[in-house]
């Protein structure tokens, strides 16, 4: 069979992707080395479309109220989405973060459910959690490319291991627009950042307390609202 006749399939962990395209980059000096962007979803489809012949493309992305007009733009733009659970809590830093870890249904939907259906995968990440799935899909030829959404932050492990299969996001200058500036409200979206310590339930966090200082009462905490999965047509 020759190439062009391969069925092709993404599998793209979104919020690595986002954050990875978004966040700005520090050397360990202090040197602004790469600043964010935002990450064209019309054009980058395409681009999976044209460069790779992707035929379906699934984006793994966290459930959250008051999304549902960037979810209608991404099936839009022809990506398949699948919905996760998430998770909110309050960081060390003081920041409500929402969190929800896409890894596991990733690698359920790559190696098992859609497993038959395609020739070949390319998978969005710069996360080494997937490392044991790109072996197993080297191992069956089905491994086709790593896209790796910054060349200045991502695993070595995919490096190490992989570096034949990477192709940098962040290159992509085509694919990418200025980030535009918006007053912070104290939140952090992080809905599928695999590897960050995920636990099935969130602890409270525990205040800091100055032992030479400690003061009675008032300890700060704060708990985890679970935001239910809502049913999406496909």
């Amino acid at each position: 069979m020759s190439r062009s006749n391969l069925i092709t399939y993404a599998f793209i962990d979104s919020q690595n992707l986002n954050l990875g395209i978004s966040h700005d980059v520090i050397s360990q000096r202090g040197r602004h080395i790469y600043e964010g962007k935002k990450l064209n979803w019309r054009r980058f489809r395409h681009y999976l479309r044209e460069k790779f012949g992707v035929s379906k493309a699934y984006i793994f992305i966290g459930m959250m109220p008051g999304n549902n007009k960037l979810y209608e733009h991404l099936q839009t733009c022809g990506f398949t989405l699948i919905f996760k659970e998430v998770v909110e809590f309050v960081n060390k830093k003081g920041e409500t973060e929402v969190k929800g870890n896409v890894d596991t249904d990733l690698v359920l939907w790559a190696a098992a459910r859609e497993f038959a259906n395609f020739d070949q995968a390319i998978f969005a990440s710069g996360d080494g959690d997937f490392l044991s799935l790109y072996q197993f899909m080297e191992e069956k030829g089905k491994l086709l490319k790593i896209l790796v959404p910054n060349r200045f932050r991502y695993s070595k492990l995919l490096k190490s291991h992989f570096h034949d299969y990477l192709v940098f996001v962040s290159d992509k200058v085509n694919l990418l627009q200025p980030k535009q500036k918006t007053r912070s409200s104290g939140r952090i979206t992080s809905l599928g950042v695999p590897g960050h310590g995920d636990k099935p339930s969130i602890a409270k966090s525990k205040p800091k307390v100055n032992k030479n200082k400690a003061k009675k009462g008032q300890h700060g905490h704060s708990g985890a609202q679970t935001i239910k999965q809502k049913g999406v047509k496909k």
